[in-house]
């Protein structure tokens, strides 16, 4: 795996055209493989929430959890701090250049420098799309765990809550990249 930017299909039309237009033959295209691989669901879903901030949320949650009293605003602090770093750290992970494998002579040519052009585009899309998934699906996780949602005073918080925020997280998520991951 090269990249941690989920592979999609608009993105895989525009490889393909960028090898053709190289002359690469399909023997040759090895080191393009992590580039030219269509993402599926399962392994899309372990490139959208860093595993940095899942592991270090999980860590920092069971402490707030032992605690008493619960030191809701430092957690609430470090939630919102996590999500924004979800977001943040996968659009820092997920660059790519696709004229790195554009030999020097070749970029200057007229076609391949719009292929990989418009390749460009797609990817800093595709960026800036996933790092808002990841955004989505880390407040899912934690809302279905409970979080500091459970120990907040301006409504009670029932276990079910977690559960629907899950679905609703999972369903947001499936509606953004739906045709990108899903759709063939």
């Amino acid at each position: 795996m090269a990249t941690l930017r989920v592979i999609t299909r608009t993105e895989i039309v525009e490889w393909k055209k960028l090898l053709e237009g190289l002359g690469v033959k399909r023997d040759e295209a090895v080191g393009f493989r992590a580039e030219t691989d269509k993402d599926t669901l399962l392994t899309a879903l372990y490139k959208y929430i860093p595993a940095t901030v899942i592991i270090g949320y999980t860590f920092l949650d069971s402490i707030f959890e032992s605690l008493d009293p619960t030191p809701l605003l430092l957690w609430e602090a470090i939630f919102i701090i996590l999500l924004a770093g979800a977001g943040i750290l996968t659009y820092r992970l997920t660059d790519g250049d696709p004229a790195r494998y554009v030999p020097e002579p070749e970029r200057n040519k007229k076609d391949i420098h719009d292929i990989t052009e418009n390749l460009k585009s797609i990817i800093d899309y595709q960026r800036f799309k996933q790092a808002g998934v990841a955004m989505i699906a880390f407040a899912g996780y934690v809302l279905a765990i409970g979080g500091p949602f459970t120990h907040m005073t301006a409504f009670k918080w029932e276990g079910y809550y977690g559960a629907v925020a899950l679905v609703i997280a999972t369903l947001a998520v499936a509606i953004i990249v739906g045709k990108d991951i899903l759709g063939d």
